[in-house]
């Protein structure tokens, strides 16, 4: 065993180790936790914990959750029905009157009343007064210091509890009075009191006190209540009814009698079958002769007269007492017509306990009556016992011991209602069962701990330090998940903690570790090393549970992590519980306890770090959760409408030196963009050098780095173009760089030269490539380290949770925004309710991303609060706070959402021509012209066509050029070769689309081509981080949103350059560059990074796999522990499964493809192929039309090699079996019937066609041929016509039907043309300069009625 010893920070708070009250922290606003080492994260000093520890009782004392008993606390609530013993101190020897039943039988035959001064009077069973306080002489007492604040929470927090209890016991007090089981338990308060004995409580009773009971009680069922079989039996001298002398009743008689004296057929009636019984009731009475009844008349001398007259009145000697047998019957019972109807338990309990309560007799031949409260009928039931009816069947008591673990509680109850059953063989073998079944339940336990599991084994003083420090840090692992930025992609526990927890647990439970490990068959020689650590995980996983289900209070918290991840997933309550009866989670009170224990103060311990932060970066997007409401009143669905948040940690920029760098705005074409700091000086490379691929992709390290930025744009533009060649480069291998494979040239059509493809594929294949293309690969995310040193680096995020205000308007989005601010510390809330400027507002950075909606709701209330007109109301003045706060935040969009929009353009422009009929031939449903729908389906199959068709023209491209770049590709360098034919592509590209005009097909491809490269370079930008390629991607899109009319992400490209470039410095850039994007992966694992925006979608996704809420208390509480579930489900995943747990696992979605889709790709490849067809004469134009694609159809021939009937097969496949050739045979019978019957039915129509089914394939046939010869039609080449086409502002007339205008016409040109018209940087010029001198007017006006308000309180 190694002793690590790890001491606690002193300025930090409690850490795991040390076992702080973790609650309390959070409680108070804690919100800094400790650092822990990278070098050892547990530290267990088993070696010094001697002493120290608790004792095992003590131990057990604590309940679930609790660390230890002397912490959990008590209501100080004085209750009527709390016993005074709770009082007392445990060690206090418990009196003897303090025991309802003390010891009956220690010598059979005999009663301990005989032997306490010679009297049969038991003790009175009555609890012991609370003691009396003696007041202090009156003197004046100190004045109490003033409490701290915490002093004054707690005390508070203590108040408040002590009211709920208050509100609780009076709830209790109105419930209506039920005869059940819970009626066993509230008015038998000393006999259920769990209290006096829970774990680490003094002993009441002993072992050798409780089995001499125990051996007693069975032996007085063996003789059924009678004297011992040695004493001498009386017999019945005379034939009457009832007994005139005393005699032994142990004889036989017959069960079952309705009428009898004999209390041995009859059955024992206590007070809940008493209060049952209506008047008129008969009864057989058993009183102590020796009883004393103040009050009443003399029991003996009723007796003696029932024993004149012949009705009864014999005496029976029960376990060594003689009883009085009298019969009578019920005259009056108080409160039983209430009880019928509903009497409140309050009102019950006052009547048990003032003994108002009672039942009163009429005995049989007499007119004595005697009156028995309530509470004689339970605390005097050895001294009055009532016999009656015997009952049909049996009564249970197996409830009475359940939860009862512990062997001297259950012996406790059974012993205080042996008494009540006393006399009742019957009943009483029935209780003395259920008490032997826990009985041997306990012993089983025991004897099978102390067999491989023997106690000490499970409660040495390592192991009890072992669970209880490895509990606090599970403990602390959900605070600092409630409290912290962190990595949500990470499980709850650290690895590295499981890790050294699991090493040590080797040690602390050597002996159980090593039996576990055998059955398990851990080999650690010959086991692999993932193997190993599964299946260590799986004996370690097993010594928590087997620990959990020895004592259920044990390692609660690990067991939380089961239940959150549970929670998380949606898994219902009924699979919670089933792992809760095995241990291996808690159950589903105790987990919203501690939820709601977690989350009391969350926001403000949230808002205290926050605040604390200089720079932030927060997302918010709205969330709906919809509920089905099938009642009947013809209500309709409920949706639930918040606002989601997210912060994530900013990596912080602080070099100001370059802030004076600015870019001027033109809003044009010819925008600069500015360089970032750090970026490598690509202004320097030459672009048509023969050396450019050497230079750029093998010697890239070689070119010098500037940390002065460049607000010209050139290093930028260089930057762009080389980003341009390594894209095609991609495309080159994945193009031509194929393993010679034959069946991958098969499909290239016959215009295509395949051995010089193959003979180019042969090259590239080689090793220099493929270095080429490696660099090519990884060309952006190396450029992106150069500037930002933090690339690799993990985002700390943390989820704020939900808010009940929906952001779809401008007033919830912009109190959404407030409401972070005010968290951040930009506005603070004053005491009347007002809001002013932080203290530290200037120096505060906010940055929020939202979707283009947010952040339009955000720009229209700001514009409408600017243009407001000037007021001295105080609405007036809270309006400059809320602007002042807009002035500390960068507003920006969400790229994934831009994304979305890039895709819906170009659906927009190619839908109707092109991308329509690929989805019919695809059978793509879920792909359709709205990208909402399903923005996966739409984006793979846009980039499948975008693959394909630039593989269709750079074939054709080398086919035609293969002469040029042959002797290229064997004199010079493979990157210099590659490099160049990259940019010749790119300009053969452009050329096809712009400038030739004889074949519109090529127009229409590879204008295509280059506006889906603009949606795929702009997505692998996001993806690595490359905050200059997102920026390029609005910058291109600009004028394609001014032609399509989509306004909005217009005005978003140019509320992102006044952000960025014009209104704040250059610093503020540089950080939101670098933080543009969310990692949550480390770069060493190869995972990309994702924006903002969909980060948050994601954790919407986690949301709605929570159970659904039915309000929106309900939904704002899930998506408080909505972090907290993602790492609970992390950690179940990585620590219940394969592998190691220290490797840093990538988790992927079982969602997406499945395969590589080649067959689809074919297809597309096809139609793209046919389309590029040379011509037949050079001098006639090819058109394109709207069927233009459609037409080819029966021309394509990879449409067979698509698996359509698969999910059919999947989902409709019948198995191989009798009904299934029941099914063939009766379609075949049905067909021919089917069939016969439309013949017949043509045939009585047309009696004179005889040919008809004939005629009708032969009109088949010819329509079959049309279509083939309109397919040929359609490429045809027509001469250009002379007329003019009619076109309106996006579309063109072709033939008779309408395409749009922008599939063969350069959509750019004419979006710059039409941005330069507008006179953007001219128009926002006079708008700031307007909205500026407005706000010094409105400043000034503020003080002057500031100074105003001053002077007249004055």
């Amino acid at each position: 065993k190694n002793n690590v010893t790890m001491a606690k920070p002193p300025a930090l708070p409690g850490s795991p180790i040390a076992d702080p009250e973790c609650l309390n922290t959070l409680q108070t606003g804690a919100t800094s936790s400790p650092s822990r080492a990278d070098d050892a994260r547990v530290a267990l000093s088993f070696a010094s914990s001697g002493p120290a520890s608790l004792h095992r009782s003590q131990r057990d004392n604590a309940v679930e959750g609790c660390p230890s008993p002397h912490k959990k606390k008590q209501c100080s609530i004085p209750s009527p029905r709390r016993r005074v013993v709770l009082t007392e101190s445990p060690d206090d020897e418990i009196p003897l009157e303090r025991r309802s039943v003390l010891s009956f039988f220690d010598v059979p035959g005999s009663s301990p009343e005989s032997a306490d001064d010679n009297t049969n009077n038991p003790p009175a069973i009555t609890p012991s007064p609370p003691a009396a306080t003696v007041d202090a002489p009156s003197t004046d007492p100190p004045a109490d210091p003033p409490l701290s604040e915490k002093a004054a929470a707690r005390a508070a927090k203590k108040e408040q509890q002590c009211a709920n209890a208050r509100a609780a016991e009076i709830k209790r007090s109105k419930q209506k009075v039920q005869l059940d089981a819970s009626f066993l338990n509230y008015i038998r308060p000393k006999t259920f009191d769990a209290d006096r004995f829970k774990k680490g409580h003094s002993r009441i009773y002993t072992e050798n006190e409780m089995q001499t009971f125990d051996d007693n009680f069975q032996k007085q069922l063996l003789f059924n209540f009678s004297q011992k079989r040695a004493t001498k039996k009386q017999l019945v001298t005379t034939q009457r009814a009832s007994r005139r002398t005393e005699e032994d009743i142990d004889r036989h008689t017959s069960a079952y009698r309705v009428v009898s004296n004999d209390f041995r057929d009859l059955s024992r009636y206590i007070l809940e079958d008493i209060i049952r019984v209506a008047v008129g009731g008969r009864f057989l009475l058993c009183i102590a002769k020796d009883a004393v009844f103040e009050k009443r008349k003399d029991h003996v001398q009723i007796a003696a007269k029932q024993k004149a007259n012949g009705t009864a009145g014999d005496t029976v000697r029960i376990s060594g007492r003689i009883f009085l047998c009298m019969t009578g019957e019920i005259v009056r019972c108080t409160q039983n017509e209430a009880l019928r109807l509903g009497m409140s338990r309050g009102s019950f309990l006052k009547e048990y306990d003032n003994e108002g309560g009672y039942v009163a007799v009429e005995f049989e031949g007499t007119n004595d009556k005697m009156t028995f409260s309530w509470q004689e009928v339970v605390t005097r039931a050895k001294d009055l016992m009532f016999f009656g009816r015997r009952f049909e069947g049996f009564r249970r008591f197996d409830d009475l011991f359940r939860k009862k673990s512990d062997m001297e509680y259950a012996h406790h109850v059974f012993r205080q209602l042996a008494v009540e059953y006393w006399g009742d063989s019957r009943s009483s073998s029935l209780l003395y069962a259920a008490y032997q079944k826990r009985q041997d339940k306990c012993y089983e336990a025991r004897a099978e701990a102390a067999g491989v599991y023997d106690v000490q084994s499970f409660n040495t003083d390592e192991q009890v330090v072992f669970r209880k420090r490895f509990n606090n840090l599970c403990k602390w692992s959900f605070i600092w998940c409630l409290t912290t930025h962190q990595d949500y992609s990470q499980p709850i526990v650290a690895p590295v903690d499981f890790d050294n927890y699991l090493n040590l647990a080797k040690h602390v439970y050597s002996t159980k570790w090593r039996f576990l490990a055998s059955l398990r068959n851990v080999d650690p020689k010959n086991d692999p090393p993932s193997l190993l650590a599964y299946k260590e995980r799986q004996v370690f996983c097993e010594l928590l549970a087997l620990q959990r289900v020895s004592n259920y209070r044990e390692l609660s918290y690990w067991a939380l992590i089961q239940t959150t991840a549970y929670y998380g997933w949606g898994v219902r309550n009924t699979v919670v519980n089933a792992s809760n009866f095995w241990g291996i989670s808690v159950s589903k009170s105790y987990r919203d306890r501690e939820y709601s224990t977690l989350l009391e103060n969350i926001a403000v311990v949230q808002k205290r770090l926050l605040a604390k932060q200089r720079k932030a970066n927060f997302t918010f997007d709205n969330v709906t959760q919809g509920t089905k409401l099938m009642d009947q009143r013809g209500q309709g669905n409920r949706f639930l409408n918040g606002t989601n948040f997210v912060s994530h940690k900013i990596f912080p920029y602080d070099d100001k030196s370059y802030d004076d760098v600015r870019s001027t705005l033109v809003y044009g074409k010819d925008q600069p963009i500015v360089s970032p700091a750090g970026m490598r000086a690509y202004e320097l490379i030459d672009v048509k050098s023969p050396t450019l691929g050497t230079t750029v992709f093998l010697q890239h390290e070689q070119i010098p780095k500037r940390d002065e930025p460049d607000a010209t744009g050139n290093r930028v533009d260089k930057y762009l173009k080389l980003t341009s060649i390594a894209r095609t480069l991609r495309n080159v291998q994945n193009i031509f760089a194929v393993s010679d494979d034959d069946t991958y040239y098969e499909q290239c059509p016959d215009y295509l030269k395949v051995p010089r493809l193959r003979k180019v594929g042969e090259y590239c294949a080689s090793r220099e490539a493929k270095k080429v293309f490696d660099r090519a690969w990884s060309f952006q995310r190396d450029v992106v380290r150069d500037w930002n040193p933090d690339a690799d680096s993990v985002t700390q995020s943390m989820i704020l949770g939900v808010t009940g205000i929906d952001e779809k308007d401008a007033a919830g989005a912009t109190a959404c925004f407030l409401d972070l601010a005010l968290k951040f510390g930009l506005i603070t809330e004053e005491e009347n309710l007002t809001w002013r400027t932080g203290p530290l507002a200037e120096l505060k950075t906010m940055y929020v991303t939202g979707d283009r909606k947010t952040g339009e709701n955000i720009e229209c209330f700001q514009s409408a609060a600017e243009d407001r007109a000037l007021s001295i109301e105080e609405k007036s003045i809270q309006t400059d706070t809320f602007l002042d706060a807009f002035e500390c935040a960068v507003f920006v969009p969400g790229d994934w959402h831009t994304g979305m929009n890039i895709l819906q353009s170009i659906n927009k422009v190619y839908w109707d021509v092109l991308i329509w009929p690929m989805r019919d031939y695809l059978k793509w449903t879920r792909w359709t012209k709205d990208v909402r729908k399903c923005y996966y389906t739409a984006s793979k199959g846009v980039l499948f066509m975008n693959a394909e068709g630039t593989r269709c023209l750079m074939q054709k491209f080398m086919s035609d050029n293969y002469d040029k770049y042959d002797q290229m590709f064997s004199d010079r360098n493979p990157a210099n070769a590659l490099a160049q034919f990259a940019i010749d592509f790119d300009e053969y590209l452009v050329w096809c689309h712009e400038v030739q005009t004889d074949d519109d097909h090529l127009r229409l491809i590879a204008g295509f081509i280059r506006m889906s490269n603009v949606f795929k370079d702009f997505v692998f930008s996001y993806r690595n981080q490359d905050s200059v390629g997102v920026e390029f991607g609005y910058h291109c899109m600009a004028p394609i949103w001014k032609i399509l009319l989509q306004n909005k992400y217009l005005q978003c490209w140019i509320e992102q350059l006044w952000m960025l470039y014009g209104k704040h410095p250059f610093s503020i850039l540089q950080e939101f560059r670098c933080n543009r994007g969310v990692r949550s992966y480390p770069g060493k694992t190869g995972k990309h990074a994702m924006p903002h925006d969909e980060y948050i979608e994601i954790c919407n996704r986690d949301l709605s796999l929570m159970p659904q809420m039915r309000t929106i208390v309900g939904m704002i509480r899930n998506g408080r522990i909505c972090g907290l579930a993602k790492r609970c489900k992390r950690a179940v995943e990585l620590f219940y499964g394969p592998g190691l747990v220290g490797v840093r696992e990538i988790y992927r979605r079982s969602t997406g493809s499945k395969g590589n889709q080649t067959p689809e790709k074919k297809v597309i490849y096809e139609v793209f192929s046919i389309m590029l067809e040379p011509k037949s004469d050079k001098h006639n134009r090819r058109l394109i039309n709207r069927d233009t694609v459609c037409n080819l159809k029966p021309r394509l021939k990879m449409l067979e090699g698509l698996k359509r009937d698969k999910i059919a097969s999947e989902t409709k496949g019948i198995p191989d079996d009798e009904a299934s050739r029941l099914l063939n045979g009766v379609r075949n019978v049905y067909t021919s019937f089917a069939t016969s019957r439309d013949v017949d039915k043509e045939a009585s129509e047309e009696a004179d066609d005889t040919l008809a089914l004939d005629r009708v394939l032969e009109e088949t046939a010819a329509q079959k041929d049309s279509d083939a010869e309109a397919a040929m039609e359609a490429m045809e080449f027509t001469e250009e016509a002379d007329e003019e086409s009619e076109e309106n502002e996006q579309a063109l007339v072709v033939g008779k039907t309408k395409i749009h205008k922008y599939i063969i016409e350069n959509i750019w040109a004419d979006g710059w043309e039409a941005i330069s018209e507008m006179n953007i940087a001219e128009l926002r010029k006079n708008q700031r300069e307007r909205r500026e001198r407005k706000k010094i007017l409105s400043r000034y006006v503020l003080k002057k009625v500031t100074n105003m308000r001053e002077q007249s309180h004055d």
